[in-house]
């Protein structure tokens, strides 16, 4: 090809990706449009001021175009909330519109009677639920980020799937709710109660259940890495396959606990635990009634004679009868026979 017609073959790509200018904007004046050679290619670029031109106008249409969403979401909300004066007119509606996504973001819902909603698939992030009732509610899927469920009751709801991630549950009644495969990470579920309640492969990551009731419960894989369970209450939970590596259990009751193939390390935290029993397996039941056999064994196979926090085991606590309160006269004997029965129970 001649040299006089490679300018112009490469100018074409230029001109077949430029991005076209709209009537209502102010073209490029082509004074303004300058060919630069640089590593025998041609480039073109705009001057200073025409670029700066056309990088407000393309904000000034941002800015518009953001406005208008707000305003349709607003509308959208305000249309939504108003098929919310009743449950039943609410379920109503969503039954004739399945295709409707609602919106209820940031709205105030607190202390309103929501037993038996459907709120399946609904953006309620920011959501203001204080005191509110959603007993047998509908929450498959939908969308809590941030919403404030303090001192709420919901009980035998379905939220499988669902997001929680930096919700309030402070003193919340969720007995016998399915909250299977949801995120419920970095939450505050201090004093709530759970009894019964369906938590199978959910994730609890860096989330607060000091002094709850999880009593009953089924946390099957669940994910409890650095969760603060102080002095809750985990007797008769199923916490097989959990993670709960850097965990705190500090206090907590495990007394019929299943903790099958679980996962901790020496991050995590099992120091004054309360525990009459445990479930090394499923049909595998580990008394700790009488620590006797259980502490001198593991002393024996041990060479130093230390329980799995390398503090060693008074000769007292191992050839006494322990006398006291469901077999243990302290919490640091209870600790100790925890910890040691856990051992073994890994070792077999």
């Amino acid at each position: 090809m001649g040299n006089g017609l490679k300018p112009i073959v490469s100018f074409i790509p230029l001109l077949l990706f430029a991005e076209p200018v709209l009537p209502h904007q102010t073209p490029f004046p082509p004074e303004s449009w300058s060919i630069v050679w640089l590593n025998k290619s041609y480039f073109c670029y705009k001057t200073t001021q025409s670029l700066l031109s056309y990088v407000n106008l393309r904000l000034r249409k941002q800015n518009i175009l953001k406005t208008k969403v707000l305003k349709t979401t607003m509308t959208t909300q305000i249309q939504h909330l108003k098929m919310l004066t009743s449950v039943q007119k609410w379920n109503l509606w969503r039954k004739a519109n399945p295709d409707i996504v609602p919106e209820l973001r940031a709205v105030d819902l607190s202390h309103r009677n929501l037993d038996g909603i459907n709120f399946k698939g609904v953006n309620l992030r920011e959501a203001n639920l204080t005191g509110a009732s959603l007993n047998n509610a509908d929450c498959t899927g939908a969308n809590f980020h941030r919403a404030n469920l303090s001192k709420i009751t919901m009980k035998d709801a379905e939220a499988h799937k669902a997001s929680f991630n930096d919700t309030n549950f402070y003193q919340a009644v969720l007995n016998g709710s399915d909250l299977s495969q949801v995120s419920i990470r970095n939450c505050n579920l201090v004093e709530a109660k759970m009894v019964g309640c369906y938590f199978i492969k959910t994730d609890f990551t860096d989330s607060r259940l000091n002094e709850a009731d999880l009593s009953n419960s089924y946390l099957t894989e669940a994910i409890l890495v650095s969760t603060k369970l102080i002095d809750a209450n985990l007797s008769q939970v199923d916490l097989s396959g959990v993670n709960a590596t850097s965990a705190q259990f500090t206090g907590a009751n495990l007394t019929g606990a299943n903790i099958e193939d679980w996962i901790i390390d020496e991050t995590t935290h099992i120091d004054r635990v309360f525990c009459d029993y445990f479930y090394a397996k499923v049909h595998e039941k580990v008394d700790l009634s009488d620590c006797n056999s259980y502490t001198l064994n593991d002393v024996v196979n041990s060479p130093d004679g230390s329980n799995m926090d390398g503090n060693i085991v008074p000769n007292s606590f191992v050839n006494s009868s322990l006398p006291g309160v469901n077999g243990f006269n302290n919490i640091r004997q209870t600790q100790n026979c925890f910890e040691l029965a856990i051992k073994k129970s890994q070792q077999v």
